[in-house]
């Protein structure tokens, strides 16, 4: 049995998993961070006979990386929202049993997840009836990313800027409530700046399987950084990566070209204004008078699309006041996962666990009777 809550931050790229510490003096992080990934295996010419392909047997997260040459990859998330329930079922079977060694009915303090806000009502509730009718967990809740990432900097009030794989989005909350009026969201994130970095490098080097463009994200968080000004001109910054095979790919004005359709999204086709700082000046517009003060002094960057360099700098230059980033943290793209962990702790929380008594008597309704947000 174990004596803690389990924490599990569903990401589109990313699915983070950990037991909540007991001592919250050191900086706490996931015990497990796997791909949001799901391969299966498929029939090659010659192979018709092979009992994995013909049983359809799956692998996960780094697994299914490692055998992509034979196997369906599949993301089973797209910008926040699962697409199909079954592959994220075993997905999470994976990470709990195989990975954490544990059994989800051994769950009695609690298991948490997480969410992005302005998810249909429908996906909260499916969310909860995987937990109990599939695996049977004996207490569980479902927490926003945004007010986790709050709470993981000891805050009740704060502008949460989350930057992630499939979207970006930009919270208000006062006094430990979402103004849910106010909140925005783009669907732009870490993988379109993928895509626009591939489509880069076509002249030098094609990455087209599944498997090669993990080699574009990687130059991208290893090598890119986001230019301080959007009218800094020629960056003459230059880096050189070498593929697996031995391959030199020279790169230079990609470094910064890359990110920077998070600000100036018209890079991709999209409106003018389809960016992350106008996210922020949009949020704040949209708040009372009186709780603009507070919040834009208190906002905070979070998300694994923020961890480029020079990031938090940009933003700072394109609101021009407006608001100020609180200083960035290394661990940013932990934060729902941390604050999800705090919260769970807490002892004035037990109350808003949802039981599986609760939810016999109620059905997935109850996830609204009793949301956190």
């Amino acid at each position: 049995m174990q004596p803690r809550p389990l924490i599990i931050d569903l990401g589109t790229y990313t699915t983070k998993v950990g037991f909540s510490p007991q001592d919250f003096s050191q900086q706490a992080l996931p015990q497990l961070m796997v791909p949001t990934l799901v391969g299966q295996t498929k029939l090659l010419p010659g192979r018709l006979s092979d009992v994995n392909a013909a049983s359809g047997q799956q692998y996960f997260g780094f697994e299914a990386l490692r055998r992509s040459s034979v196997l369906s990859l599949k993301y089973p998330m797209e910008h926040g929202i699962v697409m199909d329930w079954d592959e994220i079922g075993e997905l999470l079977n994976y990470c709990v049993r195989d990975c954490m060694k544990c059994d989800f009915e051994s769950l009695t303090s609690g298991i948490m997840l997480t969410e992005s806000p302005l998810n249909p009502k429908r996906h909260k509730e499916l969310m909860t009836q995987t937990l109990f009718e599939s695996f049977n967990v004996p207490k569980m809740q479902i927490s926003m990313n945004a007010l986790n990432a709050l709470y993981s900097e000891a805050l009740q009030s704060g502008l949460v800027l989350e930057c992630g794989e499939g979207l970006t989005s930009c919270v208000p909350i006062v006094d430990g409530y979402v103004l849910h009026q106010s909140v925005q969201r783009l669907d732009l994130g870490g993988r379109d700046v993928n895509e626009h970095l591939m489509e880069l490098l076509k002249h030098k080097v094609v990455f087209s399987s599944t498997f090669e463009r993990e080699f574009v994200r990687d130059i991208k968080e290893q090598c890119c950084f986001v230019r301080e000004c959007a009218g800094d001109g020629v960056v003459s910054e230059k880096k050189r990566y070498q593929l697996p095979d031995g391959r030199i790919i020279d790169l230079s004005q990609e470094l910064h070209e890359a990110p920077e359709v998070l600000f100036n999204s018209t890079i991709l086709g999209r409106d003018e204004g389809q960016n992350v700082q106008n996210l922020v000046v949009d949020a704040l517009a949209s708040c009372e008078v009186d709780c603009r003060k507070v919040l834009s002094q208190n906002l905070i960057v979070c998300g694994g699309g923020s961890m480029f360099r020079g990031f938090s700098e940009r933003l700072a230059s394109e609101l021009a006041g407006k608001a100020t980033p609180l200083k960035e943290k290394p661990y940013r793209r932990y934060m729902s996962w941390i604050g999800a962990a705090v919260l769970a702790s807490l002892s004035s929380f037990e109350a808003k666990w949802i039981t599986k008594g609760e939810y016999q008597e109620y059905g997935s309704a109850i996830i609204h009777k009793k949301a956190l947000y």
